[in-house]
């Protein structure tokens, strides 16, 4: 992590978890002034996952199946 003269705080991987950031900022005089600062890096959202399976067809005949889907963070998959 860092945080170059823009201020911008910079961290090309954090991981999952919850961080204190302490920051200084100093200026000519030698004074400087901190802050505090909690970050949560949450985890990413992941895709859903589609249930495969083996499907087999006669041609020529209607056919139907149904086709079966979860996401690991517990969101609501729709199907199309």
């Amino acid at each position: 992590m860092s945080i170059p003269a823009s201020g911008l705080l910079i961290w090309a991987a954090p991981v999952m978890g919850i961080y204190t950031v302490v920051v200084t900022a100093t200026d000519p005089g030698g004074l400087t002034g901190r802050g505090t600062y909690a970050v949560n890096v949450v985890q990413p959202n992941r895709p859903p996952k589609v249930a495969a399976a083996q499907l087999s067809a006669v041609a020529a005949t209607p056919f139907s199946a149904t086709a079966s889907a979860t996401d690991p963070d517990g969101d609501t998959v729709t199907s199309r």
